[in-house]
């Protein structure tokens, strides 16, 4: 398989607003335009789980909301802030490494590249290579490190 690119992989999930919280939710859409990434990541699966958005604060969402695809907050400014940090997803660059705290823009490229937002669980697992049927338990942090670890979590890790 070619390498998949971020939008190969979410590009088919709805769009959703920080703080949404409807789980599980529909695609939304027939699938007629389903990349082959895609296709194998939805195998079967006829809902979606997992894709919240992450609750973010007003002034954050306005600090971030001028950030192009693939660029960061302190793009222009002296180089002593981590590079990454604040970053927002190139739909057509790959994704970096999941850490476990996705959910906070400020901890690496992990914005959506099209919604003011991070990345959902489930945008996260489909860059990890989860597919749709994967169901995640427990609270969002203990899914996050879940998909830090890039496989499923064991009994003790989910007590």
């Amino acid at each position: 398989m070619p390498l998949v690119t971020v939008e190969d992989a979410i590009d088919d999930l709805p769009s959703i607003v920080a703080g949404e919280n409807e789980n599980p939710r529909s695609y939304g859409e027939d699938g007629s335009k389903l990349t082959p990434y895609q296709r194998m990541m939805r195998k079967k699966s006829d809902v979606l789980h997992n894709h919240l958005g992450w609750k973010h604060t007003e002034k954050l969402l306005n600090r971030l909301k001028d950030i192009k695809p693939g660029k960061n907050l302190f793009d222009g400014r002296p180089k002593r802030y981590f590079s990454q940090a604040y970053g927002r997803l190139h739909p057509r660059g790959l994704a970096r490494t999941i850490t476990a705290n996705f959910h906070n823009p400020g901890g690496g490229r992990f914005l959506h590249y099209r919604d003011l937002r991070a990345i959902s669980v489930r945008e996260a697992a489909r860059l990890q290579g989860f597919d749709d049927e994967f169901l995640f338990i427990k609270s969002p942090k203990i899914q996050e490190r879940c998909l830090k670890r890039g496989r499923r979590c064991t009994r003790r890790e989910l007590s």
